[in-house]
């Protein structure tokens, strides 16, 4: 039904409505037959699409390397500490770039006043966090050298995995490389905190100096 005194194109649209609803075409759906080609643009150029055919598709199917790699939802990606580390470090990305802005004498609103005022907070607490993944590394390789030396066999290097299947090999290759990959970190934080730690101790020793200067004086 169309309203009284309608204009032409609202009439055309009722139409074209009422006899979409009639054939049963939806509105916005191409309606093509699968064994049909299609005209499609790719790179600026006409040209036919159609459906593989199906020796082609049995092929793709019967392809070795088609098979899923074997994810393993126990191992996290990044730890707990690191989580921690990556969100304090994004927080204080963001409040250099605000600093930089009130160099350039640009207004800051409340929003950015109160990221400014939490910088002293968020660096306590990554100095925490980093000291305690120190620690944690610390002890974790104090432990690693009080092991007794594994058996033949027993570490995953020189396992033999002649006997498991594809996939459960996949899955002690992962294991082994994310366990390296957590050593690496665990040392690459234990380093940096020494760095930061030699640092410090050398800021302290800067600042001291003038003051004794001046009381000796």
């Amino acid at each position: 039904m169309v309203r009284a005194g309608a204009a032409r194109r609202e009439i055309r649209q009722a139409k074209r409505a009422i006899a979409r609803a009639e054939s049963g075409k939806k509105k916005g759906k191409r309606i093509a037959k699968a064994d049909v080609p299609r005209r499609t643009a790719k790179r600026g150029a006409t040209g036919l699409r159609a459906p593989p055919l199906p020796e082609k598709q049995a092929a793709a199917k019967k392809r070795p390397e088609a098979e899923p790699e074997p994810v393993d939802e126990m191992e996290p990606r990044f730890t707990d500490a690191e989580k921690k580390l990556r969100a304090l470090e994004k927080k204080l990305r963001a409040v250099k770039a605000i600093r930089a802005l009130v160099a350039r004498g640009v207004e800051t609103d409340a929003q950015q006043q109160s990221k400014l005022r939490s910088e002293k907070a968020l660096l306590a607490q990554l100095e925490s966090i980093r000291a305690e993944a120190a620690r944690g590394a610390a002890a974790a390789a104090a432990a690693e050298e009080e092991e007794p030396p594994d058996a033949p066999g027993a570490t995953g290097d020189d396992e033999d995995m002649s006997g498991l299947s594809k996939l459960e090999q996949r899955r002690r290759l992962k294991k082994r490389k994310h366990l390296d990959k957590v050593r690496a970190r665990q040392e690459s934080l234990l380093q940096r905190e020494a760095r930061d730690s030699e640092a410090r101790a050398a800021r302290i020793a800067l600042a001291a100096a003038p003051a004794a200067k001046r009381g000796r004086s």
